[in-house]
């Protein structure tokens, strides 16, 4: 029965994702990647992704440093390594602050040396993490100045194959269950302004944000991502500059 629940589940999540590409105009083109047999594996080119209009990610001094630490182990040991960040909308606006970051507890370095491990795991070691996210809410609506709480999944991407710089059909649709992972928090709080952002670390130093609109069923790329110093200088990190090459080579 369970099971039968889940398949389900998967079916919408696909429709969705199908939805999102014809509302693109690009599901030909998917169609061309799909063509070379990799299944969830197969890459959907950023270059084919709308921006998002006035988007900004900045990164306060912990969350950037951090992510310097995942490039890092995923250029030196070419692992895959999953991490939840936290923060909110500056007013109403497009652009996020993230200011809280968690990976996997404990050892670190010798859990790091894993060549598999998902958003679960990271999930399952911070129980604490939805009240942390439903306590961001509560405290967003006593401010009631229009901002909103975003909580963002992200996983590193190691140079295996000539597509590693771009997310996968996987990872898209991920996405889109992401968002419907944080329903309930939405619900607890009743509002409806606690979003979801995907984030995806590439071996060649990018930081790449997708954002999933569950309303115009669509998905949108943040181009500009900065992150803060502790001396409040700001540094900009590479953001979708790896190149994906076309179907079959």
């Amino acid at each position: 029965m369970r099971n039968g629940e889940f398949a389900r589940r998967e079916d919408s999540y696909e429709a969705k994702l199908r939805m999102a590409f014809e509302n693109n105009d690009i599901s030909d083109l998917v169609a061309r990647y799909e063509e070379m047999g990799y299944g969830g594996m197969t890459p959907i080119p950023h270059e084919i992704i709308n921006e998002m209009p006035n988007g900004r990610i900045l990164l306060g001094n912990n969350c950037a440093e951090y992510l310097k630490m995942m490039i890092e182990v995923t250029q030196q040991r070419r692992v895959e390594v999953p991490f939840i960040m936290i923060g909110e909308t500056v007013y109403d606006t497009n652009k996020v602050l993230f200011d809280d970051f968690y990976t996997i507890k404990g050892d670190s370095a010798s859990r790091l040396e894993e060549t598999a491990c998902d958003i679960q795991t990271v999930l399952d070691e911070h129980k604490d993490l939805e009240p942390n996210f439903t306590g961001r809410i509560r405290a967003l609506q006593k401010r009631n100045d229009g901002s909103r709480a975003i909580i963002c999944f992200g996983h590193t991407h190691p140079n295996r194959s000539s597509y590693y710089g771009t997310y996968s059909k996987d990872d898209f649709k991920n996405i889109i269950q992401y968002d419907d992972s944080i329903e309930r928090a939405r619900s607890s709080v009743g509002d409806d302004r606690a979003q979801t952002l995907g984030c995806m670390v590439a071996a060649n130093g990018d930081v790449d944000f997708m954002f999933y609109d569950r309303t115009a069923i669509n998905f949108y790329k943040f181009t500009s991502v900065a992150g803060r110093k502790s001396d409040g200088r700001v540094e900009r990190f590479e953001s979708y500059s790896f190149r994906t090459p076309m179907p079959g080579r």
